[in-house]
């Protein structure tokens, strides 16, 4: 009997044989209005990454999914002769009961036993079977997805909110990493307005690989496999953008690669797991930007806000809270025998609650801990104001705290955040999400501050 082949090579197998017939999920047409994202229909969530494309590779017309028992909860059944379909899920983190000094077990006014979150120090992969609804009987009819939004609106809010520099004219929709800027051909060219729209989010998600997003190297020539691995992340993300907010999605500008991204999935299976993974960083990431930009009030300036010196001496004996901190890529592995550990959600390096910061001192942003110099130590850029402009982040509060500290010729601002790669750059006027400090607290940056 002939083993079966590892679960990566079988999904890529399957998206090949796809791409070749040009029924791949990013190859069709979905129209504006349907909701074709994978969602599981017990707990009302979407399929993400890897299971999301491997699900609508199914072809099914309902995007409801189920496990064999989740069915049988809602008194549904599968049906005879059905075969599911495979997905895979990985996890990170484990409950394990909490205990006191003498080791029992803790418990709540009800008896029941406390759970504390920990993570793994290798991470578990699992797997499950899942149905579509159309292969269980006693399943209501799916309901219509109600948005309390137009699509339209929604959308042009979304580039709004980007703040890119988009520029009309020409043919041809593409993205310039030199000028940081997006041209589209004029709206009228668009066979539709959700066809101009779903491109234009194609085009925010390679707008999303500037150094001061998330930071992904997109210098490469057209034709080259480079490139065509970043399309093939960019027409993932705006398929999976275009359902959230619904546009739909037009694959049609993007046949020129199809060959190079089935002559890479042949050779590299994992590349598309590994597109998977950064398209959905990419939608993450443009969501978000819909979020209000707001400093909880906790982290506002005031007056009496601690000195940069201060909180760089204060900062080392914080050992009850996280403290995260920056780790070269190439010394990863010495800091993780240094007790260092990986933060998932947030893509930084941290030392764990209870252990002592210098242990990873050669790694602390700017020689301290949260509440050191943004940067590394490194000068922020002055505003025409004056103003110290430092650029948001997403730390642990949704933001960084920052504190301006100098004069019209230099400054610095303390941070609370994780250091995040681009977050801690020099903070350049023309970043996107610019806000200032200034005595009346923040502020969005003038035009003249964003260097627009």
């Amino acid at each position: 009997m002939t083993d079966k082949p590892p679960f990566h090579e079988r999904v890529a197998a399957r998206l090949v044989a796809q791409l070749e017939a040009g029924t791949a999920p990013w190859q069709r047409p979905w129209q504006p209005g349907s909701s074709y994202v994978p969602t599981n229909a017990a707990t009302g969530k979407s399929y993400r990454g890897i299971n999301a494309l491997l699900l609508l590779s199914q072809d099914r017309s309902d995007p409801r999914w189920l496990t064999y028992k989740q069915a049988e909860a809602l008194d549904a059944q599968v049906r005879k002769g059905e075969h599911g379909a495979l997905i895979q899920y990985w996890k990170f983190q484990e409950q394990v009961p909490q205990r006191d000094a003498q080791g029992s077990i803790l418990r709540d006014e009800a008896g029941q036993a406390l759970h504390s979150s920990v993570e793994l120090e290798r991470p578990r992969v699992f797997y499950a079977v899942v149905f579509n609804a159309q292969q269980i009987e006693g399943l209501p009819a799916p309901e219509t997805k109600s948005r309390d939004w137009e699509p339209i609106a929604r959308a042009e809010a979304l580039l709004a909110k980007s703040e890119a520099t988009i520029v009309h004219g020409g043919v041809r929709a593409f993205y310039s990493p030199a000028r940081d800027l997006i041209r589209l051909p004029e709206q009228g060219q668009f066979e539709t307005a959700a066809s101009y729209y779903a491109t234009a989010l194609h085009e925010l998600g390679h707008w999303t690989a500037h150094p001061t997003r998330l930071d992904r190297n997109i210098a490469h020539f057209f034709g080259s496999e480079e490139y065509a691995r970043e399309e093939l992340r960019a027409e993932i993300a705006s398929l999976m953008l275009g359902d959230d907010i619904g546009v739909g999605h037009d694959p049609g500008q993007h046949a020129a690669h199809v060959g190079q991204w089935i002559a890479i999935l042949k050779r590299e299976p994992l590349e598309i797991f590994k597109a998977a993974a950064a398209a959905e960083r990419i939608r993450d990431f443009v969501l978000g930007l819909e979020r209000e930009q707001k400093l909880p009030a906790s982290l506002q300036p005031t007056p009496d806000a601690p000195t940069q010196e201060a909180s760089m001496k204060a900062a080392p004996e914080r050992s009850g809270q996280r403290v995260y901190i920056d780790v070269p890529y190439a010394e990863r592995e010495a800091a993780r025998d240094l007790g260092a550990r990986w933060d998932r959600a947030l893509r930084s390096w941290y030392v764990p609650e209870g252990q002592e910061p210098r242990s990873a001192s050669a790694h602390l942003p700017g020689s301290a801990v949260p509440g050191a110099p943004c940067g590394a130590g490194r000068r922020g850029a002055l505003g025409s104001s004056g103003a110290f402009v430092v650029r948001r982040c997403r730390g642990p509060e949704g933001a960084h705290r920052a504190v301006a500290t100098g004069t019209p010729t230099g400054g610095a601002a303390a941070c609370d955040g994780p250091p995040r790669g681009a977050c801690h750059r020099d903070a350049a006027p023309r970043a996107r999400g610019v806000r200032r400090a200034s005595r009346d607290g923040w502020a969005p940056a003038s035009r003249s501050d964003r260097g627009r």
